[in-house]
């Protein structure tokens, strides 16, 4: 970027707020009441983890394996290679799969959303099946689908062996890594309309003659502001969930592996929710297409443009100091028409006081035609008079 004109704009953008930025744990009196084998809190947004016990450490995933297949599921559907009212024909093998299912009869055809809330609701290894057999063209294709995206999102922990996490000695992942597919799985909000369903009526069987009451086994879906994610159990790996909630901008994802029972596994999710909640808030300085700054533009009819950013600026601040943020577009002075909306024209950059916390693109806010011999007129006309 040469020339580069510094638009410093101190914004009034004062929060009653607090700054910490921490990637600090929590104490180790509140790590004392976490009892299971390992367990962590991260904000949904940054991945800032704010709380971890031995997060890295090897776990078997029961069902919380699920939010992997629901996760390539969102995946494919956002693609348009998936739609939610697609039929899918039930095969033998998911229909006679073991574990907690629907009950799904071999022939019978079910749509992709009701198998989306046979896995997120019921948590139905049949369903997870059927949806892995029909996006992967089989089960094995599925699970090498599963373990190629969880390298993709860093998930150097896992490696995955089927699509619902009944017990296989290589199924296994970790805290962290169940947090960071629980992350992804929530960029695509639809589905808390999923996860967060307490109960729900479906129709199985062949003539669709058998109706079911789904009942969701995240129990803390009753409970605030939490809307999700998957809990799982098995002997092997005891009893576990990843669960997440939302405080006005902030959203935090607690994980506990290897929990003693099904309360303790719930009471301490929700700690950790809390502890997120109690002690953390989300700070949005600017918000996508707002406009910070304006940039000349040279040979344009308007003379300028505004820059903007595409997404919203988050930050995650820690209660109990209260902070002004500060705003500064640093933007190329020689830009010249045509331009178009979304071109980059700078940086934004953020700070508290004089530090540094991030910066950003700064964007045309819209298209900046060239002025055509008839503008150049105009303005020469309006000059002389």
């Amino acid at each position: 970027m040469k020339g580069l004109q510094r638009v410093c704009l101190f914004l009034a953008i004062i929060f009653s707020l607090t700054f910490f930025l921490s990637s600090n744990v929590v104490k180790a009196d509140v790590l004392e009441e976490i009892s299971a084998k390992s367990a962590i809190l991260v904000d949904a947004n940054t991945g800032q983890v704010l709380f971890e016990k031995n997060s890295h450490d090897k776990a078997y995933p029961a069902s919380v394996t699920k939010i992997m297949t629901l996760l390539l599921t969102m995946e494919a559907i956002k693609s348009g290679k998936l739609n939610l009212d697609d039929k899918i024909t039930i095969t033998a093998d998911s229909a006679k799969i073991e574990g907690t299912k629907l009950f799904l009869d071999a022939g019978e055809v079910r749509t992709v959303e009701d198998l989306v809330y046979g896995v997120a609701v019921e948590s139905g290894n049949d369903a997870s099946n059927a949806l892995g057999v029909h996006i992967g063209g089989s089960l094995s294709g599925f699970v090498d689908m599963m373990n190629e995206r969880a390298s993709q999102l860093g998930m150097n922990d896992t490696h995955f062996a089927n699509t619902h996490g009944l017990h296989e000695e290589n199924h296994y992942t970790s805290a962290y890594d169940v947090a960071l597919m629980s992350r992804a799985l929530l960029k695509h909000e639809e589905i808390l309309k999923y996860s967060n369903t307490w109960m729900i009526d479906v129709y199985v069987g062949k003539n669709n003659h058998i109706k079911r009451t789904l009942a969701n086994t995240n129990k803390l879906i009753r409970k605030g502001n939490v809307d999700g994610l998957k809990t799982g159990y098995t002997i092997e790996a005891g009893h576990c969930i990843s669960a997440t909630g939302k405080e006005n901008e902030l959203r935090v994802i607690s994980v506990i592996m290897g929990g003693k029972d099904a309360q303790t596994r719930f009471d301490e999710a929700e700690k950790l929710l809390n502890h997120g909640f109690s002690r953390y808030q989300a700070a949005v300085p600017a918000r996508a297409g707002d406009i910070i700054a304006t940039a000349n533009v040279y040979k344009s009819k308007s003379g300028y443009v505004g820059a903007t950013i595409s997404q919203d600026i988050y930050q995650l601040v820690e209660k109990g100091h209260d902070s002004n943020f500060t705003l500064e577009a640093i933007l190329d002075d020689d830009l010249v028409a045509p331009l178009n909306k979304g071109d980059v024209i700078g940086k934004i950059k953020v700070s508290i006081g004089n530090n540094e916390i991030t910066n950003v693109n700064a964007i045309c806010s819209e298209d900046v035609p060239k002025s055509s011999f008839l503008d150049y007129l105009k303005t020469i006309t309006k000059t002389v008079i």
